[in-house]
């Protein structure tokens, strides 16, 4: 029988299928075994089955309510719920708009404040006026302060104002256009995932039957993502089509996607 710690091995190498595997079957020998439990939810969540990881997590909750992990799993819960009351508005059929939160954007104004307060002091602790010093003080001024002003304005542009989804399709909100697919349009539809310690993904795959549309990416992992009140996100699409696989990245892109145009947001 393989053991918790050689489970764990084999989620930090990304074999994440090997896991899942091994995890089934110690929780078929020891059904309350509430480690594996936490663990097994954890990759439910890593590969977006958010429905099976609160099923895991509860099981949790029934064996030991004052476990810690648990508790910070409610407290997960709890702020995406608060996400849903706030970043989301309901559209007249019946959908729901989740507004995008600036994420790209918010990380490079702190950069640019850092930078700013950086060059405030050098500027005072230095002689920074000596025109020995001028081109040192263009070149600290031009990587503190005007590069991430510049960062600013790229990832503003970028980034996108909202994903509606309603009864006839999603919609994504883009800065100066908007992009919309209807579901009928829809070929394949898939939330992608990779496992493993180095570039960890987890996106919604949208690919039109047109083989001259773009797909659709949408960034799903909860360090990185746009949407706010993400399993609600994915459980209002899933209303609507029929079957969401869940599937490794590599075999996607590999098998399906290679050298299609991917509108990744």
């Amino acid at each position: 029988m393989i053991h918790l710690k050689q489970i764990q091995d084999f989620v930090s190498q990304g074999l994440a299928e090997q896991a899942e595997q091994a995890l089934d079957n110690l929780l078929e020998l020891g059904p309350k075994n509430t480690e594996a439990m936490k663990l097994r939810a954890m990759l439910y969540e890593r590969s977006g089955r958010f429905m099976q990881e609160s099923k895991m997590w509860e099981r949790v909750g029934r064996i030991a309510d004052d476990d810690q992990d648990y508790l910070a799993y409610l407290e997960r819960r709890q702020s995406e719920e608060r996400e849903r009351f706030y970043f989301t508005d309901d559209l007249p059929d019946g959908g729901r708009r989740f507004l995008a939160y600036p994420r790209n954007v918010v990380y490079s104004a702190m950069a640019a404040l850092l930078g700013c307060v950086f060059f405030l002091v050098y500027a005072r602790t230095t002689g920074a006026a000596d025109p020995k010093n001028q081109a040192v003080t263009l070149s600290i001024f031009a990587l503190c302060v005007m590069a991430p002003w510049v960062a600013i304005g790229v990832a503003y542009l970028k980034s996108i104002r909202s994903v509606s989804v309603s009864s006839t399709g999603i919609q994504i909100a883009l800065r100066f256009r908007d992009v919309t697919l209807d579901w009928g349009d829809i070929s394949n539809a898939w939330v992608v995932h990779q496992f493993g310690p180095k570039n960890p993904q987890l996106a919604l795959v949208l690919v039109p039957r047109s083989a001259t549309a773009k797909a659709i990416s949408i960034d799903l992992m909860q360090e990185t993502t746009a949407i706010r009140a993400r399993s609600h996100f994915l459980r209002d699409v899933e209303k609507h089509l029929k079957e969401i696989a869940t599937v490794r990245l590599a075999e996607v892109f590999e098998e399906h996607l290679k050298g299609r145009d991917i509108l990744s947001v």
